[in-house]
C-alpha cells in the first residue's frame, strides 16, 4: 500500500465548453522531500508512515528522532511541515491524505 497525491484541473474546448478533466498522479514521498533538509522530521515523517496502524505517542517520536521532548518536537514538525505531527497521522489512519 502506498499514498499519491492528485491533481485534476478541467478541459476547456476552444468555445470554453468543459469538455473533460486532466490530471496527475505522484507518489506521496515526492511531497515530503520538503522535510530532507530537516532530519529529525524526516525520520518522524517515515516513521509516521511505516507505523501509522500503531498508537503513537509524541514524547517518544520525539525521542526516538533525537530531540530532548514532546514541545520541541510539536513545534519543528508543525513548522516544517505545516500540520501538526498528530493531524498528519490521524490523516494517515483515517485514509484521508491531502
Amino acid at each position: 500500500m502506498d499514498w499519491y497525491v492528485t491533481n485534476k484541473l478541467p478541459v476547456f474546448d476552444r468555445e470554453g465548453e468543459a469538455i473533460g478533466v486532466m490530471g496527475a498522479v505522484q507518489p506521496y514521498a515526492l511531497e515530503y522531500r520538503l522535510a530532507y533538509p530537516f532530519p529529525e522530521i524526516e525520520k518522524a515523517v517515515v516513521y509516521i508512515r511505516e507505523h501509522y496502524w500503531e498508537s503513537l505517542k509524541m514524547a517518544d517520536l520525539a525521542r526516538d528522532v533525537g530531540l530532548s521532548d514532546q514541545s520541541s518536537f510539536t513545534l519543528l514538525f508543525g513548522r516544517e511541515m505545516g500540520i501538526s505531527s498528530l493531524k498528519y497521522w490521524r490523516r494517515f489512519c483515517l485514509g484521508g491524505f491531502f
